[in-house]
Parts: C-alpha cells; sequence; structure tokens
C-alpha cells in the first residue's frame, strides 16, 4: 500500500482523524471473531491507521470510536440484517443511506462490493481495497475542488 501517496491526498483534505495502528494481534483477534481473512492491503490500512475519518467519509476499521468499529458493524449486520447480510461480507463504509461499501472473497481474490441494505444484492465497485481508498480519496479532492 502506498503510504506516502494517501498521506500526500490526506494533506489536501480536511477534518482528517486516524487513530494510528492496530496491532498484529488485533488484527488476528479481529479475524478469529469475525471468521474472516482479510486481504493483505486491508491489514496493511489497519496497521498503519486503524480506522479512517476524512471529511464526510469513514472508513471502518481497528482502534477508533466505536461507531467505526468493524467488529461492532459487521456484527450487527450479521445480526439485523441476517437474512440479507451474508458472512463473506465485511463493511468498510457507510454511503448515509443504509447502503454498504464491503470487502468480499471471491474465487481466491478479493473485490470492493457495495451492499444493498433492502435486498441483499451487491454490484462490483472496486478490484481491490487500495485502489477503492484511492477512488474515494478522489471523490473527496474533487468535491473539495483540490488535487495533490
Amino acid at each position: 500500500m502506498n503510504f506516502v501517496e494517501i498521506h500526500r491526498y490526506l494533506r489536501s483534505l480536511p477534518d482528517v482523524d486516524y487513530p494510528g495502528p492496530a496491532s498484529g494481534a488485533a488484527i488476528t483477534a479481529a479475524e478469529d471473531e469475525l471468521r474472516i481473512v482479510f486481504p493483505p492491503d486491508y491489514k496493511l490500512f489497519l496497521n498503519h491507521f486503524g480506522t479512517l475519518s476524512v471529511s464526510s467519509e469513514e472508513i471502518f476499521g481497528i482502534g477508533g470510536p466505536d461507531y467505526l468499529d468493524v467488529i461492532a458493524r459487521t456484527n450487527d449486520l450479521r445480526t439485523s440484517k441476517q437474512k440479507l447480510f451474508p458472512l463473506p461480507l465485511l463493511p468498510l463504509r457507510n454511503d448515509g443511506f443504509g447502503n454498504y461499501d464491503c470487502i468480499q472473497l471471491r474465487s481466491g481474490s478479493f473485490y470492493i462490493v457495495q451492499w444493498n441494505h433492502e435486498d441483499g444484492s451487491t454490484i462490483d465497485v472496486s478490484d481491490g481495497f487500495e485502489k477503492w481508498l484511492f477512488q474515494i480519496l478522489d471523490m473527496l479532492l474533487l468535491a473539495e475542488g483540490t488535487k495533490p
């Protein structure tokens, strides 16, 4: 994961907050509790940022405020939407309308999908976490009218 480039983007955006690194033990405990293996680039994100709040966007992770805790968000969705929210999904971001961008393991690869809270359907958003994160940051930079 290109942290130099990510930090360059973050310096161009307002209201950036992240708690700092999640430990390897905390990441392993989260994977065990959720019965899901995190993709390598998401683990690197957790190791570096923990969670991330930038302007109007918030990325779930480990070590930040409770409302950004990936374990709590995943368990909430599995409990409240159990027939619609399948086990292999890991929520990353709420779109503000009840839908979530999620990591999905498919055929040995990790994809980012948007999960629809009304019918449980998914649509592909990106073919990897790092690429998806840069898409979110690009969207924010366009909204701010700046580019690093």
